[in-house]
């Protein structure tokens, strides 16, 4: 399996794809892109040549957000999502960042913290679907 991790400055259709796939039809959200779409940088990995996962991260101010993580369902499970987050923390200590914030559904939790994410005491809800926040300090 041949990974290869591309950051781009605006929003691919590869990853609206993934994005519409995973977050409005498997999972039935119905307001997936937002106006930050338009200032972060998402991350496409492709596995042998096909667009499998997406994500995006930007900078606060005070620190970096990282969200819209969705990895295809045939991928899943082989740790395609965890090589997205290694290198969305790379590129933000490359552009200087040291901590980064996640607004995680709570059902993912357990990947987040198998990446090294610690929940807060802040939890919400986003269109029903309840989220809470992490943090990670990166080295």
């Amino acid at each position: 399996m041949q990974l290869d991790v591309r950051i781009f400055t605006s929003l691919p259709d590869e990853a609206k794809q993934i994005r519409k796939a995973v977050f409005m039809q498997e999972q039935g959200f119905s307001e997936e892109f937002d106006h930050m779409d338009a200032y972060a940088r998402h991350v496409l990995c492709y596995v042998d040549g096909v667009a499998a996962a997406v994500c995006r991260y930007f900078n606060s101010g005070s620190e970096y957000v990282i969200g819209r993580l969705a990895t295809l369902a045939p991928y899943r499970g082989k740790g395609i999502g965890s090589a997205v987050m290694r290198a969305v923390e790379d590129a933000i200590r490359a552009e200087g960042g040291t901590a980064v914030c996640i607004h995680a559904q709570t059902a993912a939790r357990p990947f987040y913290e198998k990446c090294g994410y610690i929940s807060t005491d802040k939890f919400d809800e986003e269109q029903g679907c309840p989220h809470v926040f992490m943090v990670k300090r990166l080295a």
